[in-house]
């Protein structure tokens, strides 16, 4: 039997839990919007000029339906302009792929880092 995190209180553990689920909830909404904000500026900046300074092995996963930033804005050309990149795209992916094709997302990110382990064993 789970004992009741809250014996001081005269709530239930039911109406406990609740109350914290709830608190954590509002603590989530805070950080993400808080995070929402401060990544605004970054908008504005221009990180092509740095692509070319990547010297590590680089997996690109974009949708191809993805309406907020395009693949031709910016999955293709940034797998383009980074040596030896490799680039998958995720048929009908739209933005968040990794919530609506999660399981497709980290199939290729275990292919890319099992490839990359065993180039980096050949090497030495």
């Amino acid at each position: 039997m789970v004992q009741n995190p809250f014996p001081e209180s005269r709530r239930s553990f039911a109406e406990g839990l609740h109350i914290l689920i709830a608190y954590l909830k509002l603590q989530n909404f805070t950080l993400v919007g808080y995070a929402s904000l401060a990544c605004v500026p970054t908008w504005h900046e221009d990180f092509r000029k740095d692509l070319d300074r990547v010297d590590v092995p680089t997996l690109v996963i974009r949708g191809d339906e993805d309406r907020i930033v395009p693949i031709t804005a910016a999955g293709a050309r940034t797998a383009k302009m980074i040596k030896g990149a490799r680039l998958h795209v995720v048929k009908g992916g739209p933005h968040c792929i990794t919530w609506t094709h999660a399981e497709e997302v980290n199939a290729e990110l275990l292919s890319f880092l099992g490839d990359t382990a065993i180039n980096a064993e050949s090497a030495t």
